[in-house]
């Protein structure tokens, strides 16, 4: 049954004028569809290449010098090459560096992976193309595909499809031995120094291309990826990739967070979960998480080895990373503390000021529409007798100078219940400046 389904996408002008942008988008939209069929993340050698095209089976069996003609037979042969430790040995000792680092990775990582999280790591595979047997791939993932070694489909996670790349379950131990073997030769070594210009290439048009002002600079970036090679080669494309997470995370909460030494606890917490989980539309699995912590611990430690950051803040941050890594089936939380008043909600430009709204006048502004319809001035009358009531006209009087607009086009998006939480404060409780979400030695 041919793939190709017309109602899957549509043909535009320029496919119809150029034949070989036709054939290439139809054989991507077939491929694209192969790969959400569903796959077992504990699925066998036979099952596995059962589902796969007959051209990919082609392909396969003729790199592994298979002269089998139909489907059928060549799976007898590919599974049979392919569960033979010295056949397979053989196999893997043929393989470029780069797809044995992906086989090994995934190997690490439980046998399967996310696609995206393997594609951000060693590159796309969109070259690729869909017969096999005339033209088989090129791209470090697609070798390890067509010798066999991967097979790639959709899985539930967690209520979620999520597209995965899996090893059959019959060739993780025999790869986890022959791998282990050719680690004792060094295996990154032949190609570290090449790895290396590459990633800091990467770091280098990656800041080129960043208008933003980044808290890490990329001369520091350089640092940490150097060390990082000197004791681990393999472990720098994925460090990289951790990085440009961190960046931006670090650029979407940079109302919060004005140094590296602001980081909180909780801010780590949300990097690894909401972040995560909001951010990224593939699913990201709990290794590539737990590692995205771990390179923000040794990350800070580095910037602490060069004067960026304190010492006392690297350590606060591996803390928190052993804290939220300690489970083994799940992260667990840190959750963000309750405002004490002084943390900042908003800011907006007001004329050359930049003009920024905290939890006490969120509170102030709620009490107002609770108690007396919004009208601030009535509420600085009633400030009399509550506590820190001569803080609280002062604060009211502050913000009666600025346009409260934004303040209560804020406000109306609140729940009910927060008008009964700033009522309560207003008339029970005093008027704190601190702010909670900052760590505990940079509060103020």
């Amino acid at each position: 049954m041919n793939p190709y389904n017309q109602d899957d996408f549509e043909l535009d002008l320029s496919m119809l004028l150029d034949p070989t942008e036709l054939s290439r988008s139809l054989t991507r939209n077939w491929r694209l569809q192969q790969e959400d069929r569903p796959i077992s993340l504990r699925t066998s050698i036979s099952g596995a290449l059962n589902k796969q095209p007959a051209l990919w089976v082609g392909g396969m069996a003729k790199v592994l010098g298979i002269d089998e003609r139909t489907k059928k037979q060549r799976v007898v042969e590919i599974a049979r090459a392919l569960t033979d430790p010295f056949s397979l040995s053989h196999i893997v000792e043929r393989l470029p560096t780069l797809v044995r680092r992906i086989v090994k990775t995934v190997l690490d990582r439980g046998g399967w992976v996310p696609y995206a999280s393997l594609l951000r790591t060693f590159g796309d595979d969109h070259s690729d193309g869909w017969d096999w047997e005339q033209e088989p791939p090129q791209s470090p993932i697609g070798q390890a595909r067509l010798h066999g070694l991967l097979v790639v489909g959709t899985t539930d996670l967690n209520g979620e499809l999520c597209k995965v790349a899996v090893i059959p379950r019959e060739l993780r131990e025999a790869l986890e031995k022959i791998l282990a073997l050719e680690e004792a030769v060094d295996l990154d070594s032949a190609v570290s120094g090449t790895d290396l210009a590459q990633v800091l290439a990467d770091v280098d048009d990656y800041y080129a291309e960043e208008s933003a002002q980044l808290l890490v600079s990329a001369r520091h970036v350089h640092g940490y990826l150097t060390r990082l090679a000197a004791e681990n080669p393999g472990a720098v494309a994925q460090a990289w990739s951790d990085i440009e997470l961190l960046l931006w995370y670090f650029d979407e909460i940079s109302d919060d967070l004005e140094r590296l030494d602001h980081l909180a606890d909780y801010q780590i917490s949300e990097l690894a979960n909401e972040f995560l989980d909001d951010m990224i539309a593939e699913y990201v699995d709990l290794a590539s998480r737990q590692h995205l912590l771990h390179t923000l611990a040794g990350l800070y430690a580095y910037l602490s080895d060069q004067g960026i950051v304190r010492a006392a803040t690297a350590i606060r941050v591996k803390a928190a990373v052993h804290e939220l890594t300690q489970p083994k089936h799940k992260l667990s939380l840190i959750p963000r503390p309750d405002p004490l008043g002084g943390e900042p909600v908003f800011q907006v430009e007001e004329g050359r000021q930049l003009i920024t709204y905290t939890f006490n006048d969120l509170w102030l502004m709620l009490a107002a529409l609770a108690q007396h319809s919004g009208n601030l001035i009535e509420l600085q009358h009633a400030a009399t007798g509550v506590p820190d009531g001569a803080v609280k006209r002062k604060r009211i009087e502050w913000l009666l100078k600025h346009d409260l607009t934004p303040l209560k086009e804020y406000v109306m998006f609140l729940p009910d219940a927060a008008y009964a939480v700033a009522s309560d404060w207003f008339y029970n409780q005093t008027f704190n400046r601190g702010n909670a979400w900052l760590p505990n030695d940079e509060t103020s």
